[in-house]
């Protein structure tokens, strides 16, 4: 039976930089608010998957050398042959994300029939860098103070300061984010607060310039 007009349903880009927190707020979307999750980079890791149109692309265009003995692309061969080289990268992309963008439409067009769901979240690191904004009604920008957020990448992925700084060089700037979303929320404190920054959110009552 249809629940939500599909014209009532509310599509949410979610992004921020590593160690924000993004998927605490769509687990509490999707626990609180029936939300249902795209999760782009997993969404990716499947079209890369053996016989899938993105492993093809990739081989074709990289060789064979780009796979290991179990028939999976080897991650660490990738990186290595685009590392420092723009081109190669964004050919590299080229060959995913408008994939994952089909795969993405065609699920929100899906879940908009179905009525099912009164939010639909898609989380991408790379949200505005893919121009995922373009078909989300509203994006969400999820971020947290520089000591919480090394301290769990730290804890929970074991990065090296080293590593953490590197990855953070190539993000966007908070200022950039803040500029381009339509909704800031800061999680930085305990899963308390964040149900609470959730909550205002969902109101409509926590826009960026709030945050700043």
């Amino acid at each position: 039976m249809r629940q939500n007009d599909p014209s009532t349903v509310r599509v949410i880009g979610l992004t921020g930089g590593v160690g924000s927190g993004k998927s605490s707020v769509a687990y509490l979307l999707e626990r609180d608010y029936h939300a249902f999750l795209l999760i782009a980079d997993e969404i990716a890791r499947d079209l890369m998957q053996p016989g899938q149109i993105s492993y093809k692309q990739i081989v074709d265009y990289f060789g064979p050398e780009v796979i290991l003995p179990d028939g999976q692309l080897d991650r660490a061969k990738l990186s290595d042959l685009v590392f420092d080289k723009p081109e190669e990268l964004a050919k590299l992309n080229s060959f995913v994300h408008p994939h994952v963008v089909g795969v993405i439409l065609e699920a929100i067009a899906l879940l908009k029939e179905s009525g099912e769901y009164p939010y639909i979240v898609v989380e991408s690191a790379i949200l505005f860098d893919v121009k995922y904004e373009a078909f989300c009604d509203e994006v969400w920008y999820v971020y947290a103070n520089e000591t919480v957020r090394r301290q769990r990448l730290m804890e929970n992925r074991g990065y090296s300061v080293e590593k953490i700084e590197s990855i953070e060089k190539n993000q966007r700037p908070h200022e950039d984010f803040l500029m381009r979303s339509d909704v800031a929320i800061d999680n930085s404190g305990d899963m308390e607060a964040l149900e609470k920054r959730i909550a205002e959110a969902i109101c409509g009552s926590n826009a960026p310039e709030d945050m700043i």
